[in-house]
């Protein structure tokens, strides 16, 4: 019981830390707090922390790295046992990735398109 308080607080530090990083625009060290509290922190109990560090990979445009982890972290939740909040935000945030990804590999692909319409099939 005490080892479970003592790594909650572990991690709510590391957390913190991870926060004030992130806010001071050092990502990179940012990260790899995030990453270093989340694989000490059994799944379960880390849902909404990991669910955070997605969302802070998307506002740096890690469209690879933050749909690997939304993958990662839609095969580890249990839908019907996590609280509706957290399944709902993990939903929204894969609707938000999809349509970044969409949005933003749309026009390169329509003008390779066009370009290889252009010259090399007309």
């Amino acid at each position: 019981m005490q080892a479970d308080m003592q790594a909650d607080m572990r991690l709510s530090d590391k957390l913190k830390e991870a926060r004030r990083l992130q806010e001071r625009g050092l990502y990179a060290n940012a990260s790899d707090l995030f990453q270093e509290a989340l694989a000490e922190s059994p799944r379960d109990k880390s849902t909404s922390a990991r669910l955070e560090f997605v969302s802070m990979q998307l506002t740096q445009g890690l469209l690879g790295e933050c749909n690997d982890h939304l993958m990662q972290l839609c095969d580890s939740i249990d839908r019907r046992l996590e609280e509706p909040q957290i399944v709902a935000v993990v939903d929204l945030l894969h609707a938000i990735l999809a349509a970044a990804s969409t949005v933003k590999m749309e026009r390169p692909l329509r003008s390779s398109v066009e370009i290889y319409n252009k010259q090399l099939v007309g």
